[in-house]
Parts: C-alpha cells; sequence; structure tokens
C-alpha cells in the first residue's frame, strides 16, 4: 500500500478550492489514537469530519464516480501540544493490486505497506490503514536534527492533499483513476494547489467542565518581566499562579519579575462552580 503526503503552511487565500476548508478533530491527549490499524479508537470522531471520494476528482482520465469500484474514507486528527496528524484512511476497491515494486500499484501515498496487505492480486475488499505523521516547515537532507517541525495550534490553518491510483486491469499498463482531493494534479510539485485544513478546538462534549490552561511571553528583557495569559476553559472565579520562585499571584493575567535566569515551574490552579484544575508547565527562562 503507498501513501504520499503534502502540506504547507499557506495563507488560506493561496489555497486551491477557495472558500472549501476541512477539519482537523482534535483528539484529547488522553486518548490519542493507537497505531494499531483498529479503529475503535477513531469512534469518537463526529461524521463532518470524515472526507469521502465524492470530495476527490479524477484529474488525469476524469472517470465517473461510481463506489462500486472504489470507495474511500479519510479522517485526520491531531493533538494539542503534539506536532503530529494521524490519519484513519478505509478504502475499498473491487479490484487491488500490490504486484509492483515501482509506482504502479493501489496507491494512498508513501508506501508503507507494498504487496504484504493481505490482498491477492485481483482480489476485492476493504483495506484500513492507520499511521501519524510530523510535518515540518523545513525538511533538511542532513535529517532532523537540522530540520524545523511545523508548529501546530488551534484554529490554524495548513495545506493538505492526497491522490488515490486506482488500477483495475490485470496488465495494469494505466491507472484507471487518479483521485485528487486537491483536483489539481499539479498539487505534487506547487503548494498553494493544496487544500485547507484546519486544525478544529477539541469538541465540547469531550473536554471536562473546567481545564485550566495558559501561555507566556516575555514583556522587558532587561528586567527580566514575563506576561501570564490565562487559556482556561469553562466558567472560573478565580485563579492561582505559583511562579516557581516562591512568589504568587491571584490575577488572572498576571505579569511577573524573575530575579534571575534559571528552570522554572511554573502552575496555574483555577476554581470555578463547576469544578477546579490545575496546569503546570516547565519553562526555560531565557533571560539575561
Amino acid at each position: 500500500m503507498g501513501l504520499f503526503l503534502f502540506l504547507a503552511m499557506l495563507p488560506l487565500a493561496a489555497l486551491e478550492r477557495p472558500g472549501v476548508t476541512f477539519k482537523v478533530f482534535q483528539f484529547p491527549a488522553n486518548q490519542i489514537p493507537r497505531i494499531d490499524g483498529k479503529t475503535d479508537d477513531w469512534a469518537m470522531v463526529p461524521a463532518s469530519y470524515a472526507i469521502g471520494i465524492d470530495q476527490l476528482k479524477d484529474t488525469v482520465n476524469n472517470t465517473p464516480m461510481d463506489k462500486k469500484d472504489l470507495d474511500v474514507t479519510v479522517k485526520a486528527g491531531w493533538v494539542k501540544g503534539l506536532n503530529r496528524l494521524y490519519f484513519l484512511y478505509e478504502a475499498y476497491d473491487n479490484y487491488w493490486d500490490f504486484r509492483h515494486r515501482d509506482l504502479h500499484n493501489d496507491i494512498f501515498e508513501l508506501v508503507v505497506d507494498g504487496d504484504l496487505s493481505g490482498f491477492k492480486p485481483g482480489e476485492s475488499g476493504k483495506l484500513v490503514l492507520e499511521f501519524f505523521i510530523t510535518p515540518f516547515d523545513h525538511a533538511a537532507a542532513e535529517g532532523p536534527e537540522r530540520s524545523v517541525e511545523s508548529k501546530l495550534w488551534e484554529n490554524k490553518v495548513i495545506g493538505m492533499s492526497w491522490p488515490v491510483l486506482d488500477y483495475d486491469d490485470e496488465k495494469g499498463t494505466k491507472y484507471r483513476g487518479f483521485w485528487n482531493l486537491s483536483h489539481k494534479t499539479t498539487m505534487y510539485g506547487n503548494a498553494p494547489d493544496l487544500v485547507a485544513f484546519r486544525l478544529m478546538p477539541i469538541e465540547s462534549g469531550l473536554r471536562r467542565a473546567v481545564e485550566a490552561d495558559w501561555s507566556f511571553s516575555v514583556i522587558d528583557m532587561d528586567h527580566r518581566m514575563v506576561g501570564f495569559k490565562d487559556l482556561s476553559y469553562g466558567p472560573v472565579t478565580s485563579w492561582l499562579w505559583e511562579f516557581g520562585d516562591g512568589k504568587t499571584s491571584t490575577e488572572r493575567h498576571p505579569q511577573h519579575s524573575y530575579e534571575r535566569p534559571g528552570t522554572y515551574v511554573v502552575t496555574l490552579t483555577v476554581d470555578g462552580p463547576k469544578g477546579k484544575d490545575r496546569r503546570t508547565k516547565v519553562w526555560d527562562a531565557v533571560l539575561r
């Protein structure tokens, strides 16, 4: 089984299929999908996140869509705090073919299965592929240590697309269909031909009533002044910040000046009518 994934971080208006934005489901941090080929941990993903073959177009042969011949569904997910994208690919094909050692195979992206898929040439059946990738803004030839990971956050829009190649004849001289989410074959080498995907906030039904969260920024490097911002979810009526140097604050968005550089463990505890929660982060203070 093969797979080719293409991503880019581009302005929304620069992407293909203007007005179309697909959704990437946010998994709770304690319910990250297992990469085991089983679909039970994707059951929480609403049907509105599924991208079916009706969203794809044969951009080479203009083959009419026939779900009795080929039917595919893709779901994409992410986890806040991890620069990973998770995928579940489910496909029915009336004629699977993985016999060849080149790109002549029934392909969905990066080669991960080949002819070990379990299908004999010409058989029909359903194939399930589950995987995750780490996208990079810069993928250096020297390897990951010189590459730059793409940072993922809520409501960020990324460019993404996938093709599905469908071979249906024994000779296999030409694929029957080149099904493409972008609707442009040139998506392979032209990032603006990708399609918009939005990294969605977590569904409300999967959240606790109160969840503590926060961010920070350095306001004044010379005076080691740091601003903290409350990002908690749910009704909150009180805040307790522990800055890791023995000092505290009960403001919602406090500013704090550190006496010396160092590594601080900062904790925010929030409380409200529906519950209490705390969030701790280890922050490397890069201050003069």
